[in-house]
């Protein structure tokens, strides 16, 4: 070989040394470079916010659980915050794994959300689909907590989105959707609500004891109490427009609106006090599998109606009867007193939401995109004649149509 050749080779074979050994260096490991952030927790102090970060520790082991610390800073807005709690970390906050943000009520009581969440919105280091959690307790008290289980933001989240086996409400309830929602004035967006109890468990003990030759003998019980902490969901939701609190939904108050969202699930549902031919005062029990819905809009002398048309898919489980006993092999569904029995109870507890919404002055079902929509001139003329346009809400009359059908 040529000597030239000779050196041209060494120098390719230092210069891949060179590289191979150092490009753990120049390229370092996520987790090395960045604090990984898997949930953020917004609290209100006197005069400042406190953000609290759950941080992921990375560890080599076999198991599928991870280790979880907590990290706060302060500061007067959310980017004040993180600055503080990077210089807390030593390192760059990492959020694209942070999938809930929860936010203490003592923020949203006192400020828009819109402006809280803007930080959020103008970064393109944060998931976009995190899911905003709204808590009356302190925010960083829940992170501790998962962090000491050992529960990632994942659990978090199923404790969200699901209240006693079933879906509360399906509508988008993450930060794009949240910040999407109070960008137009007559949008309403949602938070769930998750709450820190503590349990006490009570452990009772008792002994007893003799003496032989004596007949008398002795017994002693004891108990201890123990006190546990656990998130609990009691399926409420806090209804905000243009960014400010409003109004906190129960589980009961909900159900209305829950009928006509097609991704609610209720699992099992009791239609009662149906009369027919076949039936008198009988309770039919169903499992709810799937929800077929319309709504359309129109005017009817000049008063805006919203037209409803529901078809629910269900399957009857069984059937408490107080006179007859029920026939075998016959379709309950189609009678025509199941039927009315189902729109009462649907078109009651519709109409029972629709009385606070229309209270509260809030548009849940986004009454007002639908008229603009559908009818834009004459909608938008219809407002120039209330003496209170944003009043809107309380003018519209629904009309509702139901149908209850045997799944196969």
């Amino acid at each position: 070989m040529k000597p030239y050749l000779t050196k041209i080779a060494i120098y390719l074979i230092v210069i891949i040394l060179f590289f191979s050994t150092t490009s753990g260096i120049i390229a370092p490991s996520q987790t090395q470079s960045k604090s990984i952030v898997t949930a953020l927790g917004i609290d209100k102090l006197t005069d400042n916010f406190e953000l609290t970060a759950q941080i992921i520790v990375p560890q080599i082991t076999t198991s599928s659980s991870q280790k979880y610390e907590i990290a706060s800073g302060e500061g007067y807005d959310i980017g004040a915050c993180i600055t503080d709690l990077e210089f807390q970390t030593g390192e760059p906050l990492g959020l694209a794994h942070c999938f809930t943000i929860i936010i203490s009520d003592s923020v949203c009581q006192t400020n828009n959300m819109r402006n809280i969440l803007d930080y959020f919105a103008r970064s393109n280091n944060l998931c976009t689909n995190a899911v905003l959690v709204h808590t009356t307790d302190l925010a960083k008290d829940i992170l501790e907590y998962t962090a000491i289980e050992n529960k990632a933001s994942q659990d978090i989240l199923h404790d969200i989105t699901e209240y006693n086996n079933n879906k509360i409400l399906s509508f988008g309830t993450d930060l794009y959707s949240f910040l999407d929602n109070t960008l137009s004035p007559h949008s309403t967006a949602i938070m769930f609500n998750l709450k820190l109890e503590e349990e006490t468990e009570t452990d009772s003990s008792s002994s007893s004891g003799g003496s032989s030759g004596d007949e008398s003998s002795g017994s002693s019980s004891s108990s201890t109490s123990q006190t546990s902490k656990t998130i609990k969901n009691e399926g409420k939701v806090t209804v905000f427009c243009k960014g400010v609190d409003i109004y906190t939904l129960s589980n009961e108050e909900l159900r209305g609106f829950s009928w006509v969202d097609t991704g609610t699930i209720f699992d099992v549902f009791n239609i009662e006090h149906v009369y027919s031919e076949r039936l008198t005062d009988a309770t039919i029990n169903l499992i709810h599998y799937s929800t077929e819905l319309e709504i359309s809009s129109s005017f009817s002398n000049n008063v805006p109606v919203v037209n409803i048309n529901l078809k629910v898919n269900a399957k009857i489980t069984g059937i408490l009867e107080t006179a007859n006993i029920p026939v075998s092999g016959y379709n309950y569904l189609k009678d025509k007193g199941a039927q009315d029995a189902f729109h009462t109870l649907v078109q009651s507890q519709l109409q029972s939401s629709l009385d606070i919404q229309n209270e509260k002055g809030f548009d849940l079902l986004n009454f007002y995109h639908l008229f603009e929509k559908e009818h834009y001139k004459e909608w938008h003329q219809y407002l120039d004649t209330l003496d209170n346009p944003d009043a809107y809400i309380n003018t519209i009359q629904v009309l509702l149509k139901t149908e209850l059908i045997e799944k196969d």
